[in-house]
């Protein structure tokens, strides 16, 4: 079993003002980037404190550059296009609908762009700071709210459409909009409502006509479809607003400490591939985290319903990638770190190719039939057991990160990735 530590202080230090200084460096990105980051001295007595070691040579301003404008700009830009896709592909299916097609054989379509919208959403997933990580992090549980979804309130959202229709607006509760709701919505087999049978909020639901619960279905859809849309412009226009927005601010002139800080936020992000992908999305349902209680854990997969959770992963590598070749590999060339860019360059690559080779492949299957003992004794090298060694290619990475990566450029870790070494 993989045995997360538990959260220690990223900046360790005999100041005792330390904690509360890194919480507010750290907690709010808005804040950060708003103060003239005179905020990155705190807790001068730190032994990880960039204000204190002397600082590689390196152009910090390029790589904040480059991470912007070519790693975010880019992928906001196609989200929103994707989006509005999903939407127009929506309207059209449920303008069919209403004529006669029947679900099963028109949904393809949809199904077919929200993998393409969901996927590129993926790799997105792969660094969020910014506004994603603003407000506790609304703006990305309204776009994707994975692991929330409540299937039942999404029924009582659209059962409650269909009896106020003239006057029916979404609902701002946790999973019962954005990519996850879409996502239960066009893979649902039945149509019937997933809440028990004695709720009054679906009462009469399971009564209609199969055809009749489509159509509401579609409704409330098309809002999901027009609601997304705007909250990927809402993503994009608070990166692109001027000197308001983030863009902006992340590449605005400053000193290299300064800099720094701004650097070791991205980083922090970059470890949604330990805490998020390698346990969540891999170790949990596979049973090798010790969050599962028991052998394997399928109730914990990200895409039960549409069988993309290794295609998933598959994206959140690529962005992952996209990241570090934005100029964090040359950043460690710089530091003194050639050899640990070159083999995270190859470990990465590798992760990536086997991620792809299993995109297609459902984790739910390799869940049913796993050999846990195979599983176990798998390893990059001994590749037994297929989903286990991707695992074990995505944890060759997250140690790097935790430690020479780290190390090297003078960055501190995240709370919930500090000390563990798995």
């Amino acid at each position: 079993m993989d045995n997360s530590a538990q959260p220690m202080s990223r900046l360790p230090t005999s100041n005792a003002n330390t904690a509360e200084c890194d919480a507010m460096m750290k907690k709010n990105w808005t804040l950060l980037l708003a103060l003239p980051f005179t905020v990155a001295g705190c807790g001068e007595n730190s032994s990880n404190s960039p204000a204190v070691e002397q600082l590689p040579a390196f152009d910090r301003l390029g790589l904040l550059k480059d991470i912007s404008e070519g790693v975010i700009q880019p992928r906001y830009a196609s989200f929103v296009e994707r989006t509005q896709a999903l939407k127009t592909v929506t309207d059209s299916f449920c303008q069919n609908l209403t004529t006669g097609s029947a679900w099963a054989t028109a949904v393809t379509p949809v199904q077919n762009e929200w993998k393409e919208t969901m996927a590129l959403w993926q790799e997105v997933e792969a660094f969020q700071f910014g506004p994603l990580t603003d407000q506790e992090s609304i703006l990305r549980y309204d776009i994707y709210t994975w692991p929330v979804l409540n299937a039942c309130a999404v029924d009582r959202q659209v059962n409650a459409m269909a009896q106020n229709a003239a006057t029916y607006s979404l609902s701002t509760d946790d999973g019962t909009k954005s990519l996850s709701a879409i996502e239960y919505l066009l893979y649902d087999d039945d149509s019937l409502h997933a809440c028990k049978a004695d709720d009054t909020q679906v009462q009469g639901w399971n009564d209609r006509t199969e055809a009749a619960r489509h159509e509401l279905r579609c409704g409330y859809l098309k809002l999901l479809a027009t609601d997304l849309v705007t909250q990927a412009e809402t993503l994009q226009n608070k990166w692109n607003d001027g000197s308001q927005g983030y863009h902006y601010q992340l590449i605005a002139e400053a000193g290299d400490t300064d800099l720094q800080t701004r650097i070791n936020v991205i980083s922090d992000s970059l470890f949604f591939l330990d805490a998020t992908l390698k346990d969540k999305k891999l170790g949990i349902p596979l049973g090798i985290h010790s969050s599962c209680r028991t052998d394997v854990c399928p109730e914990s997969i990200e895409h039960p319903l549409s069988q993309q959770s290794l295609a998933a992963v598959q994206h959140n590598l690529i962005g992952f990638k996209a990241a570090f070749e934005a100029g964090f590999d040359d950043y460690l060339k710089a530091a003194g770190g050639e050899a640990l860019a070159t083999q995270m360059q190859t470990d990465i690559d590798e992760a990536v190719a086997s991620a792809e080779s299993l995109a297609d492949e459902s984790l739910l299957d390799f869940i049913n039939n796993l050999d846990q003992a195979a599983c176990a004794a798998t390893t990059t090298d001994d590749r037994k057991v297929a989903i286990c060694a991707l695992y074990q290619d995505v944890k060759v990475i997250t140690d790097e990160l935790k430690t020479e990566f780290v190390e090297i450029l003078k960055l501190s870790t995240p709370a919930q990735s500090s000390g563990d070494n798995d």
